[in-house]
């Protein structure tokens, strides 16, 4: 992805609104970006999809768990980029400083965490004020690349929890690409269901040892048990006897299935 041929550089807003909020009361325990999707979470799909469309400098800021954040991302020497982190007081911050950062660029992609979002790879050269949307769903967070003046622009009247209508105000243009919204525990589960059924092209961390079951190393399963897919099963989980697993689960690292338990359309952490 190129703006002018200069689209080198990222902003990753990381955080959602509905962090340790009522609308998603098992993120009191962890915020979303921070919540395993499949194997991953939001924050290390973002990093992966921005490094994917071709940029190499990543600055990422935020408020919530900002040890835990940096912990994951480092310096960005995984995904062969430079990455720095900036701690936020609150979200109210965040279009500050973007301002800030954008000095003398000539042109920054807008991310966030609230959404899964994949930038086309096809040689495109979008132009400032370009709006990424998703074609699967309107809702999600869209991205954007931005110059100095509409970063200023948000700055000035912009608010983080109106994302979406604050970037459209200062953004002509409109390009659609592949996304899922991910802000809350709802959306996570919707987001689940289509990467699983490859509606959303993500990378699923574990092996599809079948069409549809994608399992990590040290899986154990009862012989008695039913498996069915499509479901994710992370590392060491174990299925007891007589169970019922699937369609549209995901079991995180170490969970443990009793006897007799029937699961389906549920998401289980670690």
């Amino acid at each position: 992805m190129q703006a002018n041929g200069s689209q080198n550089f990222a902003v990753l807003i990381v955080g959602s609104p509905f962090d340790r909020t009522e609308g998603a009361p098992f993120l009191y325990e962890m915020p979303v970006h921070l919540t395993p999707l499949l194997g991953k979470n939001s924050l290390i799909y973002a990093v992966e999809a921005i490094v994917d469309s071709g940029i190499k400098e990543i600055v990422c800021m935020g408020w919530e768990d900002p040890t835990e954040v940096q912990k994951q991302l480092a310096h960005g020497e995984r995904w062969g980029c430079q990455l720095t982190w900036l701690t936020l007081s609150g979200p109210e911050q965040a279009f500050k400083k973007l301002a800030q950062l954008a000095v003398d660029r000539s042109s920054i992609l807008l991310a966030s965490t609230a959404s899964l979002m994949l930038p086309a790879k096809n040689g495109l050269i979008w132009h400032c004020g370009t709006l990424l949307t998703s074609s699967k769903n309107s809702s999600a967070w869209p991205w954007a690349v931005l110059d100095e003046v509409q970063c200023e622009k948000l700055a000035q009247s912009g608010q983080w929890a109106t994302w979406s209508e604050s970037l459209r105000s200062v953004c002509t243009l409109e390009q659609m690409v592949v996304g899922e919204d991910v802000s809350d525990g709802t959306a996570l589960l919707h987001a689940m269901e289509k990467i699983l059924s490859r509606d959303l092209p993500l990378l699923i961390d574990a092996t599809e040892v079948e069409s549809g079951v994608f399992m990590s190393r040290g899986v154990v399963i009862h012989p008695s048990a039913q498996i069915v897919s499509p479901i994710y099963l992370g590392r060491d989980v174990e299925i007891g006897p007589a169970c019922r697993v699937g369609p549209f689960v995901a079991l995180g690292a170490r969970s443990r299935v009793g006897q007799g338990c029937h699961i389906l359309q549920t998401q289980v952490g670690p």
